[in-house]
């Protein structure tokens, strides 16, 4: 097993896995949009790991670095681990690189946001706390 990072260099090469991975994520498969995966990798303000066994992506996670005038926060998105992965660490491997990332970067905070309760449970034991904001989101 080796993590490592998806740039516009190499995604091309994990496309395939990265798609099939995010499609046990979401519960329309049909909205995934390939060119997107290439944007991330390319992104200066991404941070897009893969891991990789067998020459196969069996997780993935994304950080996105959000500078602005306050302080400078990282997201953390797209954490998927393959169902036959699941219960090994792996998750703990990606967010260890993403927190040491967002420290690298002089990030101030991580946020996320996690919709799935078998999860949350995970961020917490890392020391996330859910808050009680008001979060909006509009459809462009």
């Amino acid at each position: 097993m080796e993590l490592i990072e998806l740039t516009g260099e190499n995604i091309e090469m994990y496309l395939k896995d990265c798609l099939e991975l995010q499609a046990q994520l979401v519960s329309k498969p049909e909205s995934i949009i390939a060119q997107h995966f290439v944007i991330t990798a390319e992104s200066s303000n991404s941070y897009f790991l893969g891991v990789i066994e067998d020459e196969q992506v069996i997780a993935m996670g994304v950080l996105s670095l959000l500078p602005h005038p306050v302080d400078i926060t990282g997201y953390v998105n797209n954490i998927v681990v393959d169902e036959k992965h699941r219960g090994k660490g792996i998750f703990g491997i990606i967010m260890d690189a993403v927190e040491e990332k967002a420290k690298n970067w002089g990030c101030t905070d991580l946020a996320l946001t996690c919709s799935r309760p078998a999860v949350q449970g995970l961020y917490e034991k890392r020391g996330y706390r859910h808050k009680e904001t008001k979060f909006y989101l509009k459809d462009l």
